[in-house]
């Protein structure tokens, strides 16, 4: 795996580009560091009193509490909470009203337009036929039907969606190489070649997200749903690096309002490393989600996967291999509101990848902790989103590998720190932005490395 030179022979050189190395990553996890302490403390900050849509609202809303009955001052808030993303906001507005005066076309257009925004296709077509039986103008007319031939497409029994996206992302360590130039090769201590090096570099991605749903008709509602995720990613520089990913999961899905969704699943994926296999695997999992009744506005789910992975060594790789067998995973997480603009979620799995050869055969387990909070955009309309993430794991192997150190079992620790901002650019598109530092501490030099990373992207959803 590694190309080795003696110790003694490019000490200095090695130990300079050693420096150099480590004032890359304390200078990447500094920065991390500060940007992810701001976000936490904005994140932490106690809910105020405006909302996360602007002063525009705040100001609608606090007069329409002031005088409830006053329909003219209840639409103009729906229209301003729909404009800045408050939909549901919108649609108490305006169902109030017509408790006060049902007979108001302009209101049941309006909850007919707000209802498609929100999927609930079945109450978005009685309002618009609510509205065409008040013999509207024939422009107004002519939109409302254009309004129900695209519900009856969103109705079909087949749907497709998906996002689409593309960018870049730099990292101060491209090819997740060990920190230090000193390593372990058959228990001795060795040095790697320059080549093998932490390396930065630039990559340019892109990622689809395709999900197609089929719905049988049945109550409870039964449907085939199938997803498939598309990766790739080309480095300016170290073309050892890029990567190819095809991943799918079809299966069916059970829902019950009230009592949540279980879905069996098939699962298969096909990675590819500088254009060759690197491996497949194939096998079956079941999901089951559900909210939490005591906790408003929560929700939890939970996932067993048994895959079975086959990979493919090549002239880089001969021993890869070793790797071959099967993966048992358990994932979980919850997800709660703490206020109107702050959301968090817990989640966590528990992992055993047992190898044809006991030095790849490891167990890990790994848990995580989310925070999103929403605000009104500083600049143009709608929301941002902020998140905070950060994540640890432990991962256990089954025996030493002798090539690395005979008498030394591999223990490794991961972490990571991420923040992100999502901004809203067009209706089905954003951006987005991403800060992160991961790092890997080992019992063995060999597997320990620091990686800050950058990203930049546009996404569009449809």
């Amino acid at each position: 795996m590694y190309q080795f030179v003696a110790m003694r022979g490019g000490a200095k050189r090695g130990t300079i580009e050693a420096g150099r190395g480590r004032m890359r990553r304390t200078v990447g996890l500094r920065l991390t560091v500060a940007a992810i302490l701001a976000f936490a403390v904005f994140l932490a900050a106690p809910e105020s009193q405006a909302s996360p849509y602007g002063p525009e609202y705040d100001a609608a809303f606090q007069e329409m509490l002031a005088d409830p009955t006053d329909l003219d001052i209840t639409f103009r808030f729906a229209m301003v909470a729909r404009r800045v993303g408050d939909l549901e906001g919108a649609v108490g507005a305006l169902e109030r009203m017509l408790i006060y005066n049902p007979d108001l076309p302009i209101v049941h257009y309006e909850l007919g337009r707000l209802y498609a925004g929100l999927g609930s296709i079945e109450a978005a077509r009685r309002y618009y036929n609510s509205a065409l039986s008040y013999a509207p103008p024939p422009d107004i007319r002519a939109g409302i039907e254009a309004q129900l031939e695209r519900l009856d497409e969103a109705s079909r029994a087949s749907v497709l969606s998906g996002s689409v996206l593309l960018g870049f992302r730099h990292q101060t360590n491209a090819n997740t190489a060990p920190d230090e130039r000193a390593v372990r090769v058959g228990g001795f201590r060795a040095s790697l070649a320059d080549e093998y090096l932490e390396q930065e570099d630039t990559s340019y991605l892109a990622s689809a997200n395709l999900v197609h749903r089929y719905d049988f008709g049945r109550d409870p509602a039964v449907f085939l749903v199938s997803d498939v995720q598309i990766y790739a990613a080309r480095q300016e520089e170290l073309d050892s690096q890029d990567i190819d990913l095809i991943a799918f999961t079809t299966g069916p899905s059970f829902t019950r309002p009230d009592e949540g969704l279980l879905r069996p699943f098939l699962q298969g994926d096909w990675v590819l490393l500088d254009g060759r296999t690197l491996y497949r695997s194939l096998g079956i999992g079941v999901a089951y989600g559900s909210p939490l009744s005591w906790i408003p506005g929560s929700r939890y789910s939970a996932e067993a996967v048994l895959l079975h992975r086959d990979f493919r060594k090549n002239s880089r790789s001969p021993t890869v291999e070793d790797r071959d067998g099967e993966n048992y995973r358990v994932n979980g997480k919850l997800a709660a509101p703490i206020d109107r603009t702050l959301q968090v979620e817990g989640f966590g799995s528990l992992e055993h990848q047992k190898s044809q050869a006991d030095y790849e055969t490891y167990s890990a387990v790994k848990l995580g902790a989310r925070a999103v909070r929403r605000l009104p955009a500083p600049l143009g309309e709608g929301v941002w989103n902020l998140s905070l993430t950060g994540e640890a794991g432990l991962r256990d192997y089954d025996a030493p590998d002798r090539t690395v150190d005979p008498g030394k079992t591999r223990t490794d620790e991961d972490y990571s720190l991420a923040a992100g901002l999502t901004l809203p650019l067009f209706d089905e598109m954003s951006a987005i932005l991403e800060l992160r530092h991961q790092w890997r501490r080992s019992n063995l030099p060999n597997f320990e490395f620091d990686n800050t990373s950058a990203l930049a992207g546009i996404r569009v959803a449809f």
